[in-house]
């Protein structure tokens, strides 16, 4: 489990309230302790998976588009 701040770190530097609203959009899992909000260190490495995943296909798409109008 990681407080705001260190998964902030963890994914990459971002900062507090970015890691608040990921969790507010269900992209991480958090919980209370003891009136402190947590963030699932196997939530943040989900995240990144499905980040690296999402640019792989998006660069995958720009090159068959870049394709496509070059040989037009």
């Amino acid at each position: 489990m990681l407080r705001l701040p260190a998964a902030g770190q963890f994914l990459g530097g971002i900062n507090r309230q970015t890691v608040a609203r990921l969790i507010r959009e269900g992209e991480l899992e958090a919980v209370y302790i003891g009136g402190t909000r947590m963030v699932c260190r196997l939530s943040c490495e989900a995240y990144v998976e499905r980040q690296k995943k999402k640019a792989k296909a998006e660069a995958a798409r720009q090159d068959s588009d870049a394709g496509v109008l070059a040989a037009a």
